[in-house]
């Protein structure tokens, strides 16, 4: 699900008092702030959707389980804390087939890690070789503008945060200028947005010299 289509029904969780809990697993540097407003501090789990799907009505489809590839599910508290529901709710993650959990004390940290490594760096990168991760491992050039972008991200994470996750610890890094900007009073999504704006340009101008050589 979505940002946007959990923020759609805030109002009917908020309404299910019944329910204790709520793990938002999202892909989101948007943090939990909107979560905790409508359900209570108390109610909200962040976590990262690795398994895959699509939304069919009021069905969420998802792709089939591969037994020979488990995927690892990050969840935590929004706070960093380990709390007495915390380990429950693993366990109930740890019973589906073909996956595995991992309890994360800087689980914000770590969604918007995720998205300054995708958004500013990999995917405008995989975009540019015409979504041919072959291409782009033979495009030195995509792949440098790619490692600047996530320094860049990364190194504008922990100035406007603090905090870094150690899930994404081993990207190098080399920082990449935005320049005219303040960084004592960045908001973290609109800086990884300029971040993205920047490498998009860059990779769409390298997209169209391998395409003019092609």
């Amino acid at each position: 699900m979505r940002r946007n289509q959990a923020l759609q029904i805030l109002d009917a969780l908020a309404a299910a008092t019944k329910v204790p809990t709520v793990l938002f697993m999202v892909n989101s540097a948007g943090g939990s702030a909107a979560y905790e407003e409508a359900l209570g501090a108390e109610r909200v789990m962040l976590g990262f959707p690795y398994p895959s799907g699509e939304r069919d009505g009021p069905v969420m489809r998802m792709v089939p389980v591969n037994d020979k590839k488990v995927w690892k599910i990050a969840v935590g508290e929004a706070d960093g804390r380990v709390t007495e529901r915390t380990c429950p709710v693993a366990e109930v993650l740890r019973s589906m087939r073909g996956y595995k959990v991992e309890i994360r004390r800087d689980m914000d940290a770590w969604l918007k890690n995720h998205v300054a490594l995708l958004m500013t760096a990999l995917a405008p990168a995989i975009y540019a070789a015409n979504i041919d991760v072959g291409r782009l491992a033979r495009t030195r050039d995509l792949l440098v503008l790619s490692v600047r972008g996530i320094r860049g991200a990364r190194g504008v994470h922990r100035i406007a945060t603090g905090s870094v996750s150690d899930q994404h610890a081993g990207m190098s890094m080399v920082m990449v200028g935005v320049a005219g900007v303040g960084f004592s009073s960045l908001n973290l999504v609109p800086v990884l947005f300029l971040a993205t704006v920047q490498l998009q340009a860059s990779v769409t101008l390298m997209s169209g010299q391998m395409s003019a050589h092609e």
